[in-house]
């Protein structure tokens, strides 16, 4: 039988790295118990139902809210609320937005659809790490289709996109979370840190805070 070589399967741009111990299977003998799964279809969205976020204005994006469109222009401002949120045709963050999430850590689940343009948005420092590993640690975002997409401001945060071609690390270079997906393509310079997806619950977050 053919033996598998990392060398067949990864492409190392300039000053990337693999550490430690790497090992192939065949597929047929994983176990197919997947980190993560859909959790729950799409559902049927108007097409008029589009959200625009102007600049200078601030969008609390809730649990339940479901858009055909949803663009965040320049100078305007988007909270995240914990929950579960829908974006059919287009997710579209532009250049110096402002992202923030009201209760990093919480399970919010960001389902989309279609096209995802993530430009560099303002939020936390990158410097602050445990902002950023909160975060990643209670959001995901959960792609539907086949549509490949670039993420280019500070991503944190898990990617279930077993469809799509994901793109990471071209502007900024700091990723944390974990990402499924057909194929990733992480640039050179990047460096990924690993946070699983593990969701406080309300009893932990008031821990905390106490």
């Amino acid at each position: 039988m053919q033996s598998l070589k990392i060398s067949d399967y990864i492409t190392m741009q300039q000053n990337a790295s693999v550490e430690g111990c790497i090992n192939l299977s065949y597929s047929y003998k994983w176990k197919r118990n997947y980190t993560y799964e859909y959790n729950c279809y799409m559902p049927q969205i108007p097409e008029n139902r589009g959200k625009i976020v102007r600049g200078g204005e601030t969008y609390h994006l809730s649990d339940g809210d479901a858009f055909s469109t949803l663009r965040v222009e320049s100078g305007a401002t988007l909270i995240i609320e914990p929950g579960e949120m829908f974006v059919d045709k287009l997710l579209q963050i532009e250049p110096n937005a402002t992202v923030r999430f009201a209760e990093p850590g919480k399970r919010t689940i960001l389902h989309t659809n279609g096209d995802i343009i993530w430009r560099p948005y303002n939020s936390e420092d990158a410097s602050n790490i445990q902002y950023w590993t909160n975060v990643a640690r209670g959001f995901m975002l959960a792609h539907h289709s086949s549509r490949r997409f670039y993420i280019e401001g500070l991503w944190a945060g898990s990617i279930f996109a077993p469809k799509a071609k994901v793109i990471l690390g071209q502007v900024n270079k700091t990723i944390y979370g974990r990402v499924l997906a057909r194929s990733v393509v992480v640039h050179q310079f990047a460096k990924v840190f690993r946070v699983d997806f593990d969701p406080v619950d309300d009893t932990q977050v008031v821990y905390t805070i106490l």
